[in-house]
């Protein structure tokens, strides 16, 4: 039994640290990087989980029989079953309306498999295993849709032939499983007598699924792409070509350091990710880093972001922030459709994130890693240009975004949204993105 309960420590507290450790989570990932936290936190789950299957054998050879669950709690259970399958599929398959409504159905799925499982057994080393992990998914999933509702995540909207999918591979997963039952399954061998009952259980969870999937299909709206179509064919701005001499010349360098208090040299740009973690951590909090931030490539992340920002396109794969969550918001039908009032909620974390943000302290932190910045700006192919030029120039293009009234009427000639008024539709991605996150 002591086995068994070192694995579940060990398990669940691997799991819990966005629960109960989130600083010191993110100021692991800080200091390892992503790639190494991950490997280790792969082993020691990797470790609980032996240890859980090992002491549970053991314990099966001692049982202690705490109360003897009338034969109901097994059809209950089995029922149960089938929507914990259900709601694990739905973790994996793509695009259905079960994750965006729910949120994180894996955690709500081993929450009924573990009361089910309760159920239907009485003896310790089932109130331990499966009460531990009920404790833990009650608790995981509130902590996870409070986390969702401060970072304004929202799941993207699914499809009929994705909740059609998840349904299928769902109830096909649990139809070989039964929870388990003592007595050497006397209670299943009598269930099996009369297997009408579990026709009867399929068809009406059946019936229920498909009206369930007829009324969502009926009430959500057509599923938007997440970004506003942009085409290719628009040529960069003017401010793209950057000039040869520096006109704001960063000349603040020491200064920046002794406010800083940093007088080590810096690292290369190769290797600039961990500073670069450090710095910024201690600027917004290693939260936020982590839930925010990507954590390699930084220093040309955001350099390859600004230069794109007057262009017609930001590709994502170079962005150093994560994206907002959810999918574009359309409101209307037809020809009246609008950008949705609710899709500047999307964005509210960031700029939540913006304003805490003590602007001196990132002034210096700008001038310390500078010369990184330089180097990553004329690697992208500017030889000759001062990335400080290129900066100014974006931010004082971003600063000319049109101002708009009401809702912004959108077209989709295909299948992307597209601004109706051509001279929105004609700005640049940096301005698009300032015009659907909506007035300031």
């Amino acid at each position: 039994m002591l086995l068994l309960i070192a694995g579940l420590v060990l398990f669940l507290g691997v799991h819990s640290l966005r629960i109960v450790a989130e600083p010191w989570r993110g100021a692991q990932i800080a200091r390892l990087g992503l790639g190494a936290y991950k490997g280790i936190y792969s082993l020691a789950s990797a470790a609980g989980l032996a240890l859980i299957a090992i002491g549970y054998g053991h314990a099966r050879a001692a049982p202690v029989l705490l109360w003897d669950p009338p034969l109901w709690t097994r059809h209950l259970s089995a029922l149960l079953m089938l929507f914990a399958f259900v709601l694990v599929a739905a973790a994996y398959v793509p695009r259905n309306r079960i994750r965006h409504a729910v949120g994180h159905p894996m955690v709500l799925g081993v929450k009924i498999w573990a009361a089910g499982h309760l159920l239907a057994n009485g003896d310790l080393r089932d109130l331990l295993l499966f009460g531990a992990f009920l404790a833990w998914a009650v608790f995981d999933y509130r902590a996870a849709r409070r986390r969702d509702r401060i970072h304004g995540r929202v799941g993207r909207r699914g499809t009929l032939m994705g909740d059609a999918a998840t349904l299928v591979i769902g109830a096909a997963a649990v139809l070989p499983a039964r929870p388990r039952g003592r007595n050497g399954g006397r209670e299943w061998a009598a269930m099996d007598e009369d297997r009408t009952i579990w026709w009867w259980v399929l068809g009406a969870f059946a019936l229920a699924a498909a009206g369930g999937a007829w009324w969502w299909w009926q009430a959500a709206a057509p599923p938007s792409p997440p970004a506003v179509q942009v085409p290719a064919s628009e040529p960069p701005s003017p401010e793209a070509t950057p000039p040869q001499a520096a006109g704001h010349p960063i000349e603040a360098a020491p200064a920046a350091l002794a406010a800083m208090g940093d007088s080590a040299p810096l690292p290369t740009l190769a290797d600039s990710d961990s500073a670069l973690r450090t710095a910024i951590a201690g600027l917004i909090g290693e939260a936020a880093l982590v839930d925010f931030f990507h954590m390699t490539g930084i220093a040309a992340r955001f350099v390859a972001t600004v230069d794109n920002l007057p262009r017609g396109k930001v590709a994502t794969k170079v962005l150093p922030v994560r994206g907002p969550g959810g999918t574009f918001v359309v409101e209307g039908q037809a020809e009246a459709r609008t950008i949705g009032a609710f899709n500047a909620e999307r964005y509210a974390a960031h700029l939540r994130l913006l304003e805490s943000i003590d602007a001196r302290r990132a002034a210096d932190l700008y001038v310390r890693f500078y010369p990184l910045l330089q180097q990553a700006y004329r690697e992208l192919g500017y030889p000759q240009g001062h990335f400080n030029d290129r900066l100014v120039a974006v931010i004082d293009h971003l600063l000319a975004t049109p101002a708009t009234e009401g809702p912004i009427p959108l077209v989709q000639p295909k299948v992307l949204y597209e601004f109706a008024d051509p001279e929105l539709e004609a700005r640049s991605a940096g301005q698009k993105l300032l015009l659907r996150m909506g007035p300031a």
